[in-house]
Parts: structure tokens; C-alpha cells; sequence
């Protein structure tokens, strides 16, 4: 949770997370900190941190959350590391489960629910390293259940003498609109998606 924190700030104002970890500030740094945390505290970003979190406890948070004062969108940082509610099940059938809760769950509080998850292997085997939807990690459910399925690349993590800030943003499935790929730059000292150019 304090991670999160840390890079929220660095974000916020555009200080380098090099600079937060080794507390290495100068006046103007420190000033920017201290204004910056207070407007972090006022953002109504809320994170549920409970370790073996299974897609259950997750609901049950989220409507809590929306309830106590309402929610707008829900991140859930990895599908993998969710603990199923049912772990008798391959993990294939596991994981296809944890998908269609966390679906039910955007359609029942009628929200976004943002789902990170893993790529398997296979991406590094091929010459274009740009991700495609036979990468998702243990099911095809993800693909299914998914409304819109997007894809971070940077060509500089395959290939040391590419643009280090050169980075793209694959919308690979959209069931609502078009699917493309937009170009943008990432800001490495800062963890930063920005808009190329």
C-alpha cells in the first residue's frame, strides 16, 4: 500500500520515484511533496490490501465502498494473484471463474472494473514482441468476458538499443467502439504513460 502511495505522488508532482525511495529532496522537492500529499489524501482512492484476496472479498468491498459513499471504478491488481473461491477446480476453470465474478460485479454496481493480468511466455519466443490475445495468462475466459482488452508495450524492454521512452497502448478487443494502437511515450523516473509528442 505504501508503493501505491509513493507512486501516486511521484506521479502527481512529477517527482522522480528515485527521489521519494532514498528521501533525497531539495527545498522546492520537499514543498512540492508536502502539497502534493494533500491533494492525494483528497482523490477518494481507496485500496483493499488484504493479502489472498478471493474475487468474493473483493465484492464485498466494492459494495461496501459504493455504499458508504459511492464508487466510480474498480482496479483489481492481478487476476492471478486472486485466491479462487473455489480452488478444487483446474486452474484454467479457477480462473475462468475469478473473470465472470469480477464481470458480474462491474454489471452489478454498474461500474468499470479494471483487471490486470499476466502474459504467458509465449511473447518472448516470437520476433514482434507486441502482445496478442493468446498471450492471456490460464484461460480463454478473459478474452470472452472482456469488454475492452488493452495491452502495454515498450519495444526498449526487448531491446536495449531502442527509445527508452518509445511505448504503445494496444486495444487488442473492443466490444464498444474501434480497436487500434496508440502511440505514447513512458516516463520511466516516474513510472509515467503520457501522450506521445
Amino acid at each position: 500500500m505504501v508503493q501505491i502511495g509513493l507512486r501516486m505522488v511521484s506521479l502527481m508532482g512529477n517527482i522522480p520515484s528515485t527521489k521519494l525511495r532514498g528521501c533525497d529532496f531539495d527545498d522546492q522537492d520537499f514543498s512540492t511533496l508536502t502539497a502534493v500529499a494533500a491533494q492525494y489524501i483528497d482523490t477518494g482512492i481507496s485500496i483493499y490490501d488484504k493479502p489472498a484476496c478471493a474475487p468474493a472479498d473483493i465484492a464485498l468491498q466494492a459494495r461496501a465502498w459504493q455504499l458508504s459513499g459511492g464508487l466510480d471504478l474498480l482496479f483489481v491488481d492481478y487476476l492471478t494473484r486472486l485466491t479462487p473461491d473455489d480452488p478444487t477446480e483446474s486452474r484454467t476453470r479457477e480462473v475462468g471463474r475469478m473473470v465472470q465474478a469480477m464481470k458480474t460485479l462491474a454489471k452489478s454496481l454498474n461500474i468499470p472494473v479494471v483487471l490486470l493480468a499476466q502474459l504467458n511466455r509465449s511473447v518472448e519466443t516470437r520476433s514482434d514482441k507486441r502482445p496478442i490475445m493468446a498471450d492471456l495468462r490460464d484461460s480463454g475466459e478473459i478474452e470472452q468476458e472482456a469488454d475492452v482488452v488493452a495491452f502495454l508495450y515498450r519495444e526498449a524492454v526487448y531491446d536495449e538499443n531502442s527509445d527508452p521512452e518509445a511505448a504503445e497502448i494496444i486495444i487488442e478487443k473492443n466490444r464498444h467502439g474501434p480497436c487500434a494502437t496508440v502511440k505514447c511515450r513512458f516516463i520511466a523516473e516516474q513510472m509515467r504513460w503520457v501522450n506521445y509528442g
